[in-house]
C-alpha cells in the first residue's frame, strides 16, 4: 500500500487547512501507533530487506545505510495542513516496530477533504487481525480529527491481503487500472460501520453477562 510523495514546495501548494494537524500517539488494543524514530532502523531494515513485504510496494531494495536515510525522511513526516503533505506513523506491537500507516492530503477544502491511506506490515506480524486494528484508528482519526470526508486507498489488484482488510473495513472498490485497484471510504460509510460495530460489541457483552454461570 505505497503512497507517493510530492516534491512541490509548500508555498506553492495552495489553501491550508484552518489548523495543522500533527502526529499523534494512537492506542488499540494490541498496538501503539506512533511517529516513527531513528531507533526503529534496523527493524525497518528488515521490513524493506523481505521481498514479501516489498512484493506490492514500489520501494526499491535498501542496504541498512538506505534504510536509515528513508526512515529519517519518513520520521520527519508529522502535519498535515496543505495539499500533499504527509503523514507516518509506527505501528508499534509489544515495543517493536512491525509496520507503517500512513495518511497524504490530497484535497484540503472541507466538503471534498481527502486523504490517501497507505499501509504496511512486516509479515512475521500477518495474519493475527494487527493491520485491521492499526488502519481502523488511523481511519478514526482522518475522519475525526483530519475532518477527511473520503479516504482513498491505491490497492496492487494482485495484493488480496490488503484488498480484503480494506473491504472489510467498508471500503468500496471506485476504479480499477491494469495494475491497481482504488478504493474509497466515505465518512458517512465509516460511521455506518463503526456505529455497526458498536452495536455488536454491546450486544456481545450483554450476552456474556446474562449467560448464568457453568
Amino acid at each position: 500500500m505505497p503512497v507517493t510523495l510530492s516534491r512541490r514546495p509548500r508555498i506553492l501548494r495552495g489553501v491550508r487547512m484552518p489548523q495543522p494537524v500533527d502526529a499523534p500517539v494512537l492506542h488499540t488494543a494490541r498496538t501503539t501507533l506512533r511517529p516513527h524514530r531513528i531507533a526503529d532502523t534496523e527493524a525497518w531494515y528488515r521490513l524493506h530487506a523481505d521481498p514479501d513485504t516489498r512484493r506490492f510496494l514500489e520501494w526499491p531494495e535498501r542496504d541498512l545505510a538506505a534504510a536509515r536515510w528513508h526512515l529519517l525522511g519518513r520520521a520527519r513526516r508529522t502535519r498535515l495542513w496543505q495539499t500533499d503533505d504527509f503523514l507516518a506513523l509506527a505501528i508499534e506491537v509489544e515495543g517493536r516496530l512491525a509496520g507503517d500507516v500512513s495518511l497524504h492530503l490530497r484535497s484540503v477544502r472541507a466538503a471534498g477533504r481527502t486523504v490517501e491511506i497507505g499501509w504496511v506490515l512486516a509479515r512475521e506480524y500477518t495474519g493475527r487481525g494487527l493491520a485491521t486494528e492499526a488502519v481502523r484508528a488511523m481511519l478514526d482519526f482522518a475522519f475525526d480529527e483530519v475532518g477527511a470526508n473520503f479516504v482513498t486507498a491505491e490497492i496492487h489488484h494482485e495484493n488480496r491481503a490488503s484488498i480484503a482488510l480494506a473491504e472489510r473495513l467498508g471500503f468500496a472498490l471506485a476504479a480499477r487500472e491494469e495494475r491497481i485497484a482504488s478504493f474509497v471510504l466515505t465518512r458517512e460509510m465509516h460511521r455506518h460501520r463503526t456505529s455497526g460495530d458498536h452495536v455488536r460489541a454491546a450486544e456481545l457483552r450483554t450476552d456474556g453477562r446474562s449467560r448464568p454461570p457453568a
